[in-house]
């Protein structure tokens, strides 16, 4: 164990330091030193060999029951490259491995430093993809990229719903407002010196059909009146981030009756939970479809009393 702990510190100061080489074809493709960096190492050690890792071992370390490894791991593709450096099948695959096993098995102590290290590897891959992104026409590595994210949203879809035990929720909801926010229609502002511009990309593979996220918004729309602070205002950031021509958004069935008809309920509600809750709904409607509120009750428009 205290070697594997050794070659994997370092594996993560080469990358780190840029000297790490992930290779891409082979039957058993490996992760290697740069060329560089195993002569300085061979020039204090003549009889040292060349380092060399095999990639499939390393997909077995993910599924490690020592979750320091595991983070350890991720940390090695997710640290900052050469923005011209692009991600390859091998980080991508990984990555996926680690959000499936990592989340569903990892103790609250750790989700934090999980989510820390997805949310680097997610900004990793909108920084070497901004270019593609552009172009009118998606390169090989968008697709895979495309595909990574509409694999990853959908396994977050999956396992989140309505009285999920909180604590298994928070880590899904978090993932999928990173990915709102780097891959969606709006602006990201990471910090003061680092903007992120809306790059649609979400849109543009057509995540946010109407036939396939309809679910989506209604769980996103009741979790709004959970019990817990966290999860109303997680939903309520997912909900802001849909795009402004979100059907659901323009049909004023749904804007009236559903989302105004529930405000003014919780409005009256005396826990102050749910009269907060009534204040994210009015929020949304203000923010995304204010156009469509019909100041008319929809008791009065079917023929009731003001």
């Amino acid at each position: 164990m205290q070697i594997l702990e050794q070659v994997i510190t370092l594996l993560k100061i080469a990358r780190h330091n840029k000297m790490l080489v992930i290779d891409e074809e082979g039957d058993d493709p490996a992760i290697r030193l740069e060329p560089k960096c195993q002569a300085s190492l061979r020039a204090l050690v003549p009889t040292l060999p060349d380092f060399s890792i095999s990639q499939s071992l390393f997909h077995k370390l993910i599924l490690s029951e020592d979750f320091k490894i595991v983070l350890s791991c991720i940390e090695i593709v997710a640290a900052e490259t050469k923005a011209s450096l692009p991600v390859t099948k091998f980080e991508l695959q990984l990555c996926d491995t680690f959000i499936r096993h990592g989340l569903r098995t990892t103790f609250p102590e750790f989700r934090q430093k999980y989510i820390k290290a997805v949310k680097n590897f997610l900004i990793r891959l909108r920084t070497t993809n901004d270019k593609d992104i552009k172009k009118p026409v998606a390169s090989a590595a968008l697709q895979e990229t495309s595909a990574f994210l509409l694999s990853t949203l959908g396994f977050i879809e999956e396992n989140l719903y309505l009285d999920k035990p909180v604590e298994a929720a928070l880590p899904y909801f978090e993932l999928m407002k990173i990915i709102f926010e780097l891959f969606g229609d709006f602006e990201y502002k990471l910090r003061v010196s680092q903007i992120y511009p809306a790059c649609h990309l979400l849109s543009k593979i057509n995540y946010f059909d109407e036939s396939s996220r309809a679910s989506l918004f209604v769980f996103l729309v009741n979790s709004m009146k959970s019990t817990w602070a966290q999860v109303r205002m997680d939903s309520f950031f997912i909900l802001c981030h849909f795009p402004d021509a979100f059907p659901s958004l323009n049909d004023p069935i749904t804007v009236n009756d559903l989302i105004m008809t529930t405000a003014r309920d919780l409005a009256n509600n005396p826990k102050a939970m749910l009269a907060e809750a009534s204040a994210l709904f009015l929020n949304l409607v203000f923010k995304k479809c204010l156009r469509h509120v019909s100041v008319v009750p929809a008791a009065v428009r079917e023929g009731g009393n003001l």
